[in-house]
């Protein structure tokens, strides 16, 4: 195949290799009595990945693609042996200065999460997303860029497709770039979203809903005000209607104040550290649930001890507060509070060739017994590309 003179492409193949022992395979509720058909169990799990990102770039234009599968095994519970997957391209184009675009697609294979179950059979789920968003600056201060989204997950177990899902999003933002050093947006987005598998037994659903659309008013600001720390601030409004409720069903539309707030200083080249708090209205993957209000804060930490040693840490906390997660129609009909938390040591013999090996655990609080629960995981990890 040929190129032309001025193209170029890039390719990056990896493998990973992971080992890791859980004392909660299952997210079992801490009260073993509440649930008798999710025991805790320990299990060690290994996991063989392989992957590639591609790039081929040409003038103005650039072309992606990220290929990865994965192999995980189970010592003891070898029923739940599975493999996933992820493939995404990426188009970015750009006519002179006048417009630019962007178009990207991607298919992902995952495990269905077991915290949310009340059985231990293996679920697998597959995400499917495209978007495609344009982008016209009649001057160089301002712009305008409209886009659309699809989005659908989709399950394989028969238990689980209540909660198949199909969006669609509709979004225009108008931008201020003048500032070599910030952005400022203006903009909406409008999501539409439905629940197939309950469109086709309204009797049954007509307590949550079989859709909803969702108004998402915001304005942003990326600012990096030196050269070694950056701001994204964003700021809105959501409202959120849910549709196909019955006659006498109790209402369950959202609206409130969303936003995120994201700090990232680069303190030397040694140190990263990154700061996030968030607050928005989303849908949920629990059957009985349409939607939840998340509120959230998040830590990062990336620490070169040494040019070959580095050490990462990560603290998320996260309040659910669920509209639905039961044919009770409450406004908190369920109320989770997680604390997820993230250790790891990380060494580099080689360029091509990292070692880490950490402690991960995440802890949910609810409300609902049988949804609480403790997690450790230990684990190492070999990676070469």
């Amino acid at each position: 195949m040929a190129f032309p003179a001025w193209a170029v492409v890039e390719g990056e193949p990896y493998l990973k290799l992971r080992s890791a022992r859980t004392d909660n395979l299952f997210d079992a509720p801490r009260d073993a009595a509440i649930d008798v058909d999710r025991q805790r169990a320990s299990e060690t799990q290994q996991t063989a990945t392989v992957g590639a990102a591609l790039q081929y770039t040409w003038g103005l234009q650039k072309a992606t693609a990220d290929l990865e599968a994965a192999r995980v095994l189970h010592r003891d519970f070898d029923g739940l042996d599975h493999t996933t997957y992820a493939a995404g391209l990426g188009l970015e184009w750009q006519v002179a200065r006048l417009w630019e675009g962007a178009l990207s697609a991607e298919q992902r294979r995952e495990q269905e999460n077991f915290a949310d179950r009340d059985n231990v059979t293996l679920g697998l789920l597959d995400r499917t997303t495209a978007d495609a968003s344009l982008r016209w600056k009649p001057t160089p201060r301002w712009a305008l860029e409209p886009s659309l989204g699809l989005r659908r997950v989709e399950y394989d177990r028969l238990t689980s497709r209540d909660a198949d899902r199909e969006d669609v999003v509709v979004g225009v933002e108008g931008l201020y770039t003048g500032n070599p050093v910030a952005t400022v947006g203006v903009g909406l987005d409008r999501t539409m979203g439905r629940f197939p598998v309950r469109e086709r037994q309204p009797d049954r659903f007509d307590g949550i809903g079989d859709g909803f659309t969702q108004t998402d008013l915001f304005t942003r600001v990326d600012y990096r005000f030196s050269g070694i720390s950056s701001v994204q601030a964003e700021l809105g409004y959501s409202w959120r209607a849910t549709e196909g409720l019955g006659v006498e069903s109790v209402d369950r539309d959202l609206d409130g104040a969303t936003g995120r707030l994201r700090y990232v200083r680069q303190q030397s080249a040694l140190t990263l550290i990154q700061l996030e708090v968030f607050r928005r209205l989303d849908s949920v993957e629990d059957v009985d649930a349409v939607s939840a209000e998340r509120l959230g804060f998040l830590a990062e930490l990336d620490y070169s001890l040494t040019r070959r040693i580095g050490l990462q840490g990560q603290y998320r906390h996260e309040r659910l507060d669920y509209v639905g997660g039961g044919f009770v129609a409450e406004r908190a009909a369920r109320e989770d509070r997680v604390n997820v938390y993230r250790v790891a040591l990380r060494y580099r013999p080689l360029l091509w060739l990292g070692i880490s090996g950490g402690i991960e655990s995440e802890q949910r609080r609810s409300n609902r017994e049988a949804r609480s629960f403790d997690t450790r995981i230990g684990f190492i990890e070999v990676e070469a590309r």
